[in-house]
């Protein structure tokens, strides 16, 4: 861990504050790591296995002073931090709800597929064809979807549903490009 800090005073001690920034590798962070095969469905406890590197800053600053017979103090603090998770699973990632976690990324990120629409008739059919001829890849990752099923929408405009984003939208009326 590396943490440098200033704390200061100036001006008969209206003014002071701290400043700190710090660089943090925490080992042992509880996570849920996958049950093998050989259990079946059951799960596995949470074990003290993930590692998170934090970077950041702590800014702190406060303004003491008097008007006539009233003392008052302004403070103001604010702190920035950036997160990624340097051990876990591999390239295994774990999702529970709206939130991802996996080795490279920050812990917890939002994970949310956008719907594009639902699947309703015969032309939303001849839509999914249509991706699925212009890349036969284009549903690799997420079941081709039949009528009554979402049409999650690409996120990246890469040609394939393989991105998460970060909104959740569900149109009311099929949407057409």
């Amino acid at each position: 861990m590396a943490n440098i800090g200033i704390d200061f005073a100036l001006l008969n001690n209206r003014l002071n504050g701290s400043i700190d920034i710090y660089n943090k590798n925490t080992r042992g962070i509880l996570i849920s790591l996958p049950a093998p095969l050989e259990h079946g469905t059951s799960t596995v406890p949470n074990q003290n296995a993930g590692e998170v590197n934090n970077k950041g800053f702590d800014l702190d600053l406060h303004w003491n002073d008097k008007i006539g017979k009233v003392s008052y103090n302004v403070g103001f603090n604010m702190g920035f931090v950036n997160n990624k998770v340097t051990k876990f699973q591999g390239d295994v990632s774990s999702i529970s709800g709206v939130y991802k976690t996996q080795e490279g990324k920050p812990i917890n990120q939002l994970y949310v597929i956008t719907v594009d629409r639902i699947v309703r008739d015969q032309a939303d059919l001849d839509y999914v064809q249509s991706l699925v001829d212009h890349n036969p890849d284009y549903f690799a990752t997420y079941q081709r979807p039949e009528l009554g099923d979402f049409l999650y929408r690409d996120a990246n405009g890469d040609g394939k549903l393989d991105t998460p984003v970060i909104a959740w939208k569900l149109a009311t009326a099929p949407y057409r490009d």
